[in-house]
């Protein structure tokens, strides 16, 4: 530094104001490292997972940060928040920058929650890390096992379903299966690890129609072996066909039908059958059950029938069969007798049901050789009510015995079949 005189400053004064800066800068050196040893800060930590969990012990991590001044770590743990037990202090050093830390846990109880945080303490005070929670490993035993029910039964095949705790080994799982409780049958196996129930689900196929099959659930580790109770199940019936062995062609109005036939395939004793019946013009259906002999045939009866039908039979089984359709036409109930008779003429009167206003009559007369029908006269029918409809005709008495009917047409676009009455005889025309 160069000094002066003049410029209108005294010479001191020059002096000191030039070597101010350097005094100051001195004096702030000189008291910053007494400072930090004389106020330190208290740590920071935290609170990390836990790892290598056994039964009887765990490892707890996280990381501490001295802050600069000496510190000291712990972890507390305890199977509740309020912990009750404490590691022993270890060393974290006293430098500036988080730290990692590893501190294990022994004497631990097995299958148990515990709480744990680490804490840090240096001059400054002590400062405790978040809680976290671990759980130790459960002792390995022997499995648990529940059989459950079958699902997706049929013919031939079903699902056995069930839980298995395999109790923290190798475990090998299957089913027992037969027409017995002596099974005599078994599943592949499936293996299974850890704690825990596990739902288990094998197929099994195979399977007899209609038969009953007793199953239980069966699981082996190292510890031993577990068994289910037994469950049941029927496998579905197998029909494979409906005949129709005898159906009615026509019956009168109002009259009944027997459906009989026969059930072909397998489990088919005793199998549900239902009559599916279509009246004039078929736009509805009704139905009638029943159910079949040990051998498979069956009888049921439907009606009365007012109209023309059309039916067929089904099984009442998961796997159905059907029968052909068949028609069963429903024939008008008609009735013919001669309340008059004169020497030269018959009087003929009749009925037919239901009343049809439609309904033509035809009166015939057998041929004189026999072999043909005649028509003598027709007539158009006279509605009395729903029910009931009549006609009346009056025909030439011959000579020779003659012998007469009636036919009658419905003309109701198929509702109906025509009815033809009894046949009456009538004496010759006196002489």
């Amino acid at each position: 530094m160069q000094l002066r005189r003049g410029a209108g400053v005294p010479w001191g004064m020059r002096i000191l104001r030039e070597a101010l800066p350097l005094v100051v800068l001195v004096a702030a050196l000189a008291t910053a490292a007494p400072a930090s040893a004389a106020d330190p800060v208290v740590p920071t930590v935290t609170t990390g997972s836990a790892s290598g969990i056994g039964q009887t012990n765990a490892t707890v991590a996280g990381t501490v940060d001295p802050q600069g001044a000496a510190t000291t770590y712990t972890v507390e743990y305890g199977t509740t928040a309020s912990y009750g037990l404490t590691t022993t202090a270890r060393d974290a050093g006293d430098g500036a920058g988080p730290v990692a830390v590893s501190v294990p846990l022994t004497g631990l109880t097995s299958d148990t929650t515990y709480h744990y945080r680490v804490t840090a303490t240096n001059a400054a005070g002590t400062v405790r890390g978040a809680d976290r929670t671990l759980r130790t490993a459960q002792v390995p035993r022997s499995p648990i096992v529940t059989s459950g029910a079958a699902r997706e039964v049929t013919t031939g095949s079903a699902i056995l379903s069930g839980t298995v705790d395999p109790g923290g080994l190798p475990t090998i799982v299957s089913f027992d299966y037969g027409t017995s409780t002596k099974y005599g049958s078994q599943t592949p196996v499936v293996v299974l690890n850890g704690f825990g129930r596990r739902t288990v689900r094998i197929a099994v196929t195979g399977l007899s129609p209609y038969t009953k099959y007793s199953y239980r659930l069966v699981a082996g580790n190292t510890k031993g072996t577990a068994r289910g109770s037994a469950r049941t199940l029927t496998t579905q019936r197998a029909p494979a066909s409906v005949v129709l062995t005898r159906t009615p062609s026509a019956v009168e109005w109002g009259g009944l039908a027997s459906v009989v036939g026969r059930v072909d395939g397998a489990g088919v004793g005793k199998i549900g059958v239902r009559v599916e019946r279509m009246d004039f013009p078929f736009t509805g259906m009704s139905t009638k059950d029943g159910t079949a002999l040990a051998d498979g045939t069956f009888l049921v009866t439907v009606g009365p029938l007012w109209v023309t039908s059309r039916l067929r039979v089904v099984t009442r089984s998961t796997v159905a069969a059907a029968s052909p359709t068949v028609t069963v036409h429903n024939r008008l109930r008609v009735g013919l007798r001669a309340v008059h008779r004169t020497r030269r003429g018959v009087t003929f009167t009749g009925t037919l049901q239901p009343g049809l206003a439609s309904a033509t009559v035809s009166l015939q007369r057998r041929s004189a050789g026999g072999d043909r029908w005649v028509r003598v006269t027709r007539r158009q029918v006279t509605v009395r009510n729903v029910s009931t409809s009549t006609f009346r005709a009056r025909v030439a008495r011959t000579r020779r015995t003659a012998t007469y009917r009636a036919v009658i047409s419905p003309h109701d676009n198929g509702a109906h079949a025509s009815g033809t009455t009894r046949t009456l005889r009538v004496a010759g025309r006196p002489r």
